[in-house]
């Protein structure tokens, strides 16, 4: 009879390293490549840029107080910080750049959490060796045979009898 020897270490501590490393890299390195690719410049640049028809796409954002919009070449993108001016919309007019807005809908804190950490790790759970998994199953001998058979693959000790 073979003997099964269990992992040193269960598959759900490198799953939590990866779970780690992925979150990490979506905290503080996706962020720093997207900045990186903006221009911040003040509201006098923009107002400028706008009276000298040099606007391409302009993006309002009034949630968080800031104005992304390119050149006329679509090819540098602006952000500037929004100082409340009622002359904004007729400037944007004048200019003769594309604008809009952004509709801002707050998701629920719940439903965010839910759908975005416990759905992924609940979904991810069944595929780890780390006991999440349903045990080994069984199935009757055939007759006239005393041995029984596992219907899915074992790597629990003690699971199966040893072919």
């Amino acid at each position: 009879m073979k003997e099964v020897k269990s992992p040193k270490k269960p598959l759900i501590y490198y799953y939590l390293i990866v779970l780690g490393a992925i979150l990490l890299f979506n905290m503080l390195v996706s962020p720093l490549l997207v900045q990186s690719q903006v221009i911040e410049v003040d509201y006098g640049t923009f107002v400028e840029m706008a009276e000298n028809k040099e606007l391409g796409k302009v993006e309002v954002n009034e949630a968080e107080n800031q104005i992304l919009f390119t050149d006329k070449d679509n090819t540098v993108v602006y952000e500037a910080g929004m100082i409340p001016d009622q002359d904004l919309a007729q400037l944007l007019k004048d200019s003769g750049a594309q604008y809009g807005g952004q509709v801002v809908k707050q998701a629920s804190p719940i439903l965010s959490f839910l759908l975005g950490w416990v759905l992924p790790i609940a979904m991810a759970g069944p595929f780890t060796r780390s006991g999440w998994t349903t045990p080994c199953s069984m199935t009757l001998p055939p007759p006239g045979s005393t041995q029984r058979r596992c219907t899915t693959a074992c790597w629990r000790p003690g699971c199966c009898p040893a072919t």
